[in-house]
């Protein structure tokens, strides 16, 4: 896990909850800034499992 992703999951599990995002609007935009700052964009998904062709 990148560093700065663990700093934000560690403040989502703080026992304090002045500590915690106040709300997932606060969660929402912080993560927006990481994947700005990290580069990261949109990636196409990959299928978890395959897909058989049913015969």
């Amino acid at each position: 896990l990148p560093q700065h992703l663990a700093r934000v999951v560690k403040r989502c599990l703080e026992k304090d909850a002045d500590r915690r995002f106040q709300t997932a609007l606060d969660l929402r935009n912080e993560l927006e800034e990481l994947q700005k700052e990290s580069g990261a964009g949109a990636k196409q998904a990959i299928p978890s499992m395959a897909v058989l062709p049913f015969a």
